[in-house]
């Protein structure tokens, strides 16, 4: 049997429904642990693989969520592009929250926030 388990901070973002969560204070001393030295990471079978689309594209492929002809293929993808663009509006806030870098931790323009 495939056993799966998905690495990421004990926070709520990209991977939120996870089965392993760590603190950010624990994050230095398990990086180097991680493929790219990043979360989030699934695991399978003791192999890893990272980045979020990635990620999905292969757990919609492994569970027959990915669509059954071109179309929904990329209806599929259109929906790992859109977690991708919304992260990457996010990102500078969520990053001055965790204190990754110096910055405004409130997303105050909603139109480049959403």
């Amino acid at each position: 049997m495939v056993k799966y388990k998905l690495h990421y901070f004990d926070v709520a973002g990209r991977a939120e429904p996870i089965h392993f969560r760590f603190k950010k204070e624990d994050w230095p001393t398990i990086k180097s642990n991680y493929i790219f030295g990043q979360v989030p990471v699934l695991e399978v079978d003791g192999k890893q693989l990272a980045q979020c689309g990635a990620i999905m594209q292969f757990l919609g492929k492994r569970f027959d969520l990915a669509g059954k002809n071109e179309w929904e293929e990329a209806k599929a993808m259109e929906i790992i592009f859109l977690n991708d663009e919304m992260g990457y509006a996010v990102e500078p806030y969520i990053d001055a929250m965790f204190g990754f870098h110096e910055g405004n931790v409130v997303c105050s323009n909603t139109d480049k926030c959403l």
